[in-house]
């Protein structure tokens, strides 16, 4: 049965990679422990778009919009093994961890932006 060993949750929020607004990307880095197909994923209850690294690595994406809930980052990882063993499905990180989701984040991070410029 194939297990996911890595699983990292992150954002392209320069400000901190732990927190989204509308419009960036959370992204969902996963290494497994052997070959598998390409798993299904959710971010946010959203469906993710999942871009293959190699038969063991992949990254899922979802860009954040105006009306997503504010709130931890919630997903879902379904895998197979090549064979189409399934995996147990995956929604929490290795390591701890969360990101979190915010709508007033993006105008906090303009303000702060306008004031330091």
């Amino acid at each position: 049965k194939p297990t996911l060993s890595s699983v990292v949750i992150t954002s392209n929020n320069s400000n901190n990679n732990k927190l989204a607004g509308p419009t960036q990307v959370i992204t969902v880095s996963i290494t497994s422990s052997e070959a598998i197909s390409a798993p299904t994923a959710t971010i946010v209850s959203q469906p993710a778009t999942v871009t293959t690294l190699s038969s063991t690595s992949y990254t899922i994406t979802y860009t954040v919009l105006s009306g997503t809930a504010s709130g931890t980052a919630t997903f879902t990882i379904d895998f197979s093994d090549l064979a189409g063993n399934a995996g147990n499905q995956v929604t929490a990180v290795t390591g701890g961890g969360s990101l979190t989701v915010g709508k007033l984040l993006l105008l906090l991070i303009l303000f702060h932006t306008l004031n330091c410029v």
